[in-house]
């Protein structure tokens, strides 16, 4: 009889062990989980704000151009300073598709395929080329175009960041 409750408590023992174990291994993961949220929340942050920024600066570029002074605007639109370090690791390891639906993880990528080094190129170029030669309608539609493209980016992003501050909770 003692060697049975002797073997009963090394067996309670064992799962006891166990059950701990798998919880440590439980409230890490989602520890690391928040701070990787936490992260890509930081990132995206960072990058609405260079997207209000280049909204605000095209605002200013479409007063130059509305006073026929497209000179005077000198700014220039920065799409690839873009913070995309964690975004990209958990995209890679397929951990983002855990976090996001896939509507918004196509988002994200749209998000930074769009801010690229081409289409920094497309809009600066466009800008330099209206302070050459005005060309108001030109430049309107040109306006138009990228401030549909960045208000678009724009509400991705809050919709991305409030989904996630709601999963980290």
């Amino acid at each position: 009889m003692h060697a049975f409750m002797t073997g009963l408590w090394i067996l309670v023992g064992i799962l006891a062990g166990t059950v701990i174990e798998i919880l440590v291994r439980e409230f890490q993961d989602r520890r690391r989980q928040k701070r990787q949220i936490s992260a890509v929340i930081k990132e995206l942050q960072f990058n609405l704000y260079r997207v209000d920024l280049n909204i605000e600066w095209l605002k200013e570029y479409q007063g130059a151009i509305a006073a026929d002074n497209p000179a005077r605007f000198l700014r220039w639109f920065s799409l690839t300073s873009m913070l995309s370090v964690v975004t990209n690791q958990l995209l890679q390891s397929g951990k983002l598709y855990d976090l996001l639906s896939t509507d918004e993880v196509i988002q994200v990528q749209g998000f930074f395929s769009f801010h690229s080094a081409v289409a920094e190129r497309s809009i600066n170029d466009q800008a330099a080329a209206q302070r050459l030669v005005l060309n108001k309608q030109q430049a309107d539609m040109e306006i138009l175009f990228w401030r549909t493209r960045f208000d678009e980016q724009r509400k991705n992003l809050v919709q991305v960041i409030k989904n996630l501050e709601e999963l980290a909770g």
